[in-house]
């Protein structure tokens, strides 16, 4: 079935890249078939030059098969493995061909962790797995997957984007943190409003701190309560069902908003 999100993913993305962190040569593709996604890959990777920043982003269907993850165009209708390298992009060869561009940094960022596509009776024959599995990238290589190793995402919508995207989207507005802050404020925010149930996974390898906004902002020297968060933290394991409509009556605006109306409507 069609996932709701990713265009209005996609168009967000595009959009905080080009007005936010100023990314230049910003290319999008939406409801791409397989020619589309090849094209649109390649000249992408044209484009890079060498020392360059190079973040790539997904929003879609994925599959692992074997411990390879394939990312899905719309024409894609595999019923078995073998069909699906005709069928699907290697999220591999995209992070190889952008280490082989020379590009200092590269960031892979994949919402796509969903339940396979393929029939029940052909993912247990072939070995498909949930979800996506663990990729390893060389120095200098930044990875954020929407969630863990062989687990898929939670079905749930935030201001019309998926709840993994609309949270990274706001950790990339913060102006003075670094990329891995970012992920980790990204993987905090989704791993609290799904209460455990998705917690993106993340890798890095670079001793370099980066910063897409801003300039980079000195450790704080005081704390200070919030007292949303701090309430969050109080009833987040709750079974009692008022207790979330109390938080949403008093911190309607509250950034762990979408997550209480989640156990609401549960």
């Amino acid at each position: 079935d069609p996932l709701s999100t990713p265009r209005a993913d996609a168009e967000a993305m595009a959009a905080i890249l080009k007005q936010d962190l100023e990314f230049t040569n910003i290319q999008i593709l939406e409801d791409g078939n397989l020619l589309d996604m090849q094209r649109a890959v390649r000249a992408f990777m044209r484009e890079l030059r060498e020392g360059d920043l190079a973040l790539f982003y997904f929003s879609g269907q994925g599959i692992q098969v074997a411990g390879v993850n394939w990312l899905l165009p719309t024409d894609f209708h595999a019923r078995f493995e073998d069909e699906i390298p005709d069928q699907a992009y290697s999220a591999r060869r995209i992070l190889t061909e952008m280490e082989d561009s020379g590009a200092k940094i590269r960031v892979l960022i994949l919402d796509a962790c969903r339940k396979s596509p393929l029939p029940s009776s052909a993912a247990k024959s072939f070995g498909a797995k949930e979800g996506l599995g663990r990729m390893k990238g060389s120095e200098g290589t930044y990875m954020l997957f929407s969630t863990g190793e062989n687990q898929t995402t939670v079905d749930g919508v935030r201001d019309g984007k998926s709840l993994f995207t609309s949270y990274l989207l706001e950790s990339l507005k913060r102006s003075g943190i670094t990329l891995d802050a970012v992920f980790k404020e990204t993987r905090r925010l989704v791993t609290s409003a799904t209460s455990g149930r998705q917690r993106p996974w993340m890798e890095t390898d670079f001793d370099q701190d980066v910063v897409l906004r801003g300039t980079l902002q000195p450790p704080a020297t005081a704390t200070r309560s919030v007292p949303d968060l701090v309430a969050w933290d109080r009833i987040k394991s709750s079974q009692n069902l008022r207790d979330f409509e109390d938080f949403l009556a008093q911190f309607p605006k509250s950034e762990m908003a979408t997550a209480a109306k989640l156990r609401v409507d549960q």
